[in-house]
């Protein structure tokens, strides 16, 4: 008689053996990592502006003071993606900085086949989890690792909380159930919509709850007014929270009260671009899971991932929705998709429960493929334009516009098509038998491959807008830094008609630290904090010719009032330089801030200036402290005195040893010698809406009698004014404004205060 005995099985795995289990998800992070690493190198400079310029700007700060700031103003706290990336821009060359900030987001993001991976091993085998793994790192929304915005760090996060999630409902121990709770808490500090994660927790567990064996046994005792009381219970509980959430929250408040049609409208259009991005089966196949397969057993993990899936679709849903009806009546209707992306790995999880046992409820998948034409019908396309920042999902379509010639009604076609296919491929099991292994291997590459080519299309359209940003500038990028040798910057101008060529500049050259206009065209924010730091270096339009003069001041202090409003020390007149840029781009002029300098201060000697001025009319023209005449009519209609003679000499004498102050000018590397200046067309701006200053302002240049002399391009001029009828004679030429432009003012103030 023979007797058999069962092979045992090693109580512990080896190093070896553990590592070869782990070769082929390693290889999957690290090809996904080479193509998106080769993606980021071809992503010249940044173009999403102002989210990348802001973060950049945030990390720049917490790297150099621990502190987050912009422009030198104290911000409050955003992400702890900008923690992240702040050990990168210590690097002294910013090239460097930039491609290592750029590298670190693909590896972050890459990541998520890690946690993707162990999500899907909760319910499935080793292969169907590859798929999961390598899927959920080739969707569409990955291509946001040339950027420097949250969505990369936000998504490798989320996947990493809803498998701990996953996991402390399905060993309810108290390690997993204190990582899930802290990682749900965590999460708004990573992006703010991962709030929800601690709604999907809850809410997840109310599912297991309400599923359980003992409420299923009192379900069956109810009678029809139990089932009508709390279905009421249930109504007033909705109720009570959307209260408390609409008084908490203005965009709640107004999604949900006033444009409820709306935010469904919105609401379907982000999740048509999803299902788009991923390939319309997956969104299928994890929507049918929903419901219990005929002849499946009873499964805990498949109960606890049912419930987690459904509260993902309802949380990140709705916030989806709201986000997209506030965004629409206050500044513009988009398709926001990149908020619905966290809810990829699941749905591929569900998608590889249908590959591993290929069975799905007949009424399930004819509900998920109704859902789902109804999305592929009443999603807008967008196919009119190169890339939509918010739908990467759509990029496949809108490339294959570009390079195709795909119309939306064929898009639409297509995806019918594709929608029936999928169909029948879900379908296919039940007939082929055996076959249907070998179709599962074919329907997990055809959807990563789908994804993978979405994803190739969003990276080349958003390199093709990095590369026409990267023309607008000349390099090298960083020449203002290489010009003022890193030194405190300013850059101030009007009419800054399109900020990219500003915002550009500010991002390549760490020297400048503020930003401000005489005009509603520039953008903010400007603090007093940060501008007191300034040495006063300032990049200006090469339209803006401000008047640089000091006028010396012998008395209490021995201090130099210039005529900007700024104290300095009294150390001597500073050299001013200009860097002439290119045709359109600004030009950097260098002087020197005082410390107790301020913006605002500015601001307000402006204002009381006007006040003093208007009081000076009411009193006369032959008032001492006042002005004699409005700036529109001619001084020289005035008759003179003794008094304005000796005040004329003075101004000669004050302005001969300032002659060699103004010469030097210092340009582009790649700038032409000689150019001529650009005049100003004596429009008016409109007033200022922020709360920074209330100027409106005309653009009035004083100028010396006689024919003005030629000035190359940048050239910060600073002309010895011989009163203000040079100012009147440029002041005839422009339309009549109830306030003086700010140099006029200036101007004003200067003599008055001789």
């Amino acid at each position: 008689m023979a007797v058999l005995t069962a092979r045992t099985k090693s109580a512990e795995q080896t190093l070896a053996d553990r590592l070869l289990a782990a070769v082929p998800l390693l290889s999957i992070f690290l090809w996904l990592t080479i193509v998106y690493m080769i993606q980021a190198w071809a992503h010249k400079t940044p173009w999403l502006f102002g989210d990348e310029l802001e973060l950049t700007q945030l990390s720049r700060a917490i790297a150099d003071t621990g502190h987050a700031a912009r422009r030198g103003a104290p911000y409050s706290f955003t992400t702890l993606w900008t923690y992240v990336l702040a050990p990168a821009w210590l690097i002294d060359n910013l090239h460097s900085a930039y491609a290592t900030v750029k590298y670190v987001t693909v590896i972050v993001t890459t990541a998520t086949v890690f946690p993707a991976y162990g999500l899907a091993r909760l319910l499935v085998g080793r292969r169907p989890a590859l798929f999961v793994a390598a899927a959920s790192a080739a969707i569409p929304a990955v291509a946001y690792s040339s950027m420097i915005v949250e969505e990369p760090f936000a998504y490798f996060y989320s996947t990493l909380a809803l498998f701990l999630i996953m996991r402390a409902l399905l060993t309810p121990s108290r390690w997993w159930i204190g990582g899930a709770v802290l990682a749900s808490a965590i999460a708004p500090l990573v992006r703010g919509e991962l709030g929800v994660l601690s709604a999907v927790f809850l809410l997840a567990g109310a599912f297991l709850l309400w599923r359980s064996e003992y409420l299923s046994r009192r379900r069956g005792t109810w009678s029809a007014r139990d089932w009508v009381g709390f279905s009421t219970l249930v109504v007033g509980v909705a109720v009570f929270i959307s209260a408390v959430l609409g008084h908490r929250s203005l965009e709640w408040n107004y999604a949900t009260r006033l444009y409820k049609s709306r935010m469904l409208d919105l609401g379907l259009n982000a999740a048509g671009a999803l299902t788009i991005g991923l390939g319309v089966l997956p969104v299928m196949a994890g929507l049918a899971v929903l419901w219990r397969a005929p002849g499946e057993a009873p499964r805990r993990e498949l109960r606890i991932f049912r419930s987690v899936l459904l509260a993902a679709i309802v949380c990140f849903g709705l916030y989806t929705a709201v986000k997209a009806t506030y965004v629409s009546i206050t500044f513009g209707t988009y398709t926001y998709e990149r908020n619905l992306i966290f809810l990829a790995p699941l749905l591929f999880t569900g998608t590889a429960v249908w590959l591993e046992r290929r069975r799905l409820h007949p009424v399930a998948l004819a509900l998920s493929s109704a859902f789902v034409l109804l999305l592929i019908l009443t999603t807008p396309y967008e196919m009119g334009i190169d890339l939509s920042y918010n739908a990467p999902g759509l990029a496949i379509l809108q490339q294959a516009n570009r390079y195709l010639q795909l119309d939306p009604t064929g898009a639409k076609i297509g995806l019918i098509a594709l929608l029936g296919f999928s169909i029948a491929l879900l379908l296919a099991p039940r007939v082929i038998g055996r076959a249907a292994a070998w179709l599962a291997v074919a329907v997990g590459a055809a959807v990563i491959g789908w994804n993978l080519t979405g994803e190739i299309a969003f990276a080349s359209g958003s390199n093709r807008f990095s590369d026409r940003f990267a023309d607008n500038i000349r390099t090298p990028f960083s020449w203002v830094d290489d010009v003022t040798g890193g030194s405190p910057t300013l850059y101030i101008g009007q009419q800054m008609a399109d900020q990219n060529g500003e915002w550009l500049t500010e991002f390549w050259n760490r020297s400048i630290k503020a930003v401000w206009s005489l005009d509603v065209t520039g953008p903010g924010p400007v603090s007093d904090s940060g501008s007191s730091r300034i040495r006063r270096r300032t990049l200006q339009p090469q339209s803006l010719r401000p008047l640089g003069l000091s006028l010396r001041r012998r008395g209490a202090g021995h201090r130099d009032r210039r005529e900007d409003g700024c104290d300095a020390p009294a150390q001597g007149r500073r050299r001013a330089r200009a860097v002439a840029a290119r045709e359109g781009c600004p030009a950097l002029a260098a002087t020197r801030f005082g410390r107790g300098c301020l913006f605002r201060r500015l601001d307000r000697c402006v204002q009381r200036l006007h006040a003093l001025f208007d009081a000076g009319r009411s009193r006369g023209a032959d008032s001492r402290r006042g002005l004699s005449r409005p700036l529109g009519r001619a001084e020289q209609d005035r008759p003179r005195d003794r008094g304005d003679r000796a005040n004329s000499d003075r101004r000669r004498q004050a302005a001969a040893p300032g002659e060699a102050d103004r010469g030097e000018a210092v340009q582009h590397p790649q700038q032409g010698a000689d150019s001529g200046r650009v005049e100003g067309t004596g429009t008016s701006l409109p007033r200022r809406g922020d709360d920074q200053s209330d100027i409106r302002s005309h653009r009035a240049v004083a100028r010396p009698d006689g024919p003005a002399s030629p000035g190359r391009e940048g050239e910060l001029r600073v002309p010895a004014a011989e009163g203000r009828a040079q100012v009147a004679e440029a002041h005839r030429q422009q339309q009549s404004c109830d306030r003086a432009a700010p140099f006029q003012r200036i101007e004003r103030a200067r003599h008055r205060s001789r």
